[in-house]
């Protein structure tokens, strides 16, 4: 994800920009950077420890399934849908809570393994979006290891975040 940034960056700072403006925009890239991911399977995640042996369970009985931020080194749960087909359409439905014109938003499509899950989602995303996604890429081993083999997200420049609200609490 951040090598699409910096080859841009370099490619501006090639192109003649000013290097303190290229640093500026890299910086509120950076700040406006959200992951929305949607893993298909709470097996994973049990096995990681991001959730209970009880949750897992009771998840994958009843088919829910969490739509889970990943910001500034913090994963939350933004929301849970039951079944499968749901997971695509609520991850959008996110993305577009943040942002406020997605005809304009840059985005990538990320994926495990799955390639129908990432068709399914790149197909949903240029619908709802209005255009292509600039990259489709693989998910890397620690994330797939932690969403199993079919976990999907969406990268996509949001809103500014104020770093406050993902700060941990002091005791």
């Amino acid at each position: 994800v951040f090598g699409w940034y910096l080859c841009e960056m370099a490619r501006k700072l090639r192109n003649g920009a000013e290097i303190p403006m290229v640093i500026h925009e890299f910086e509120d890239r950076m700040n406006r950077m959200e992951i929305i991911l949607g893993p298909y399977s709470l097996k994973q995640m049990k096995k990681s420890g991001r959730i209970s042996a009880a949750a897992a369970v009771m998840g994958e009985l009843m088919g829910i399934r969490p739509i889970i931020s990943l910001n500034d080194g913090i994963s939350k749960v933004e929301a849970k849908v039951r079944g499968d087909n749901n997971v695509p359409p609520a991850m959008v439905k996110w993305v577009k809570s943040r942002v406020d014109d997605v005809k304009k938003m840059p985005y990538m499509v990320a994926y495990s393994s799955s390639t129908a899950k990432r068709d399914e989602l790149v197909k949903l995303c240029k619908k709802e979006f209005g255009h292509a996604p600039l990259l489709v890429f693989q998910l890397g081993g620690v994330v797939s290891a932690n969403t199993g083999p079919d976990g999907i997200a969406i990268v996509f420049e949001g809103k500014p975040r104020r770093l406050v609200d993902y700060a941990v609490p002091l005791p």
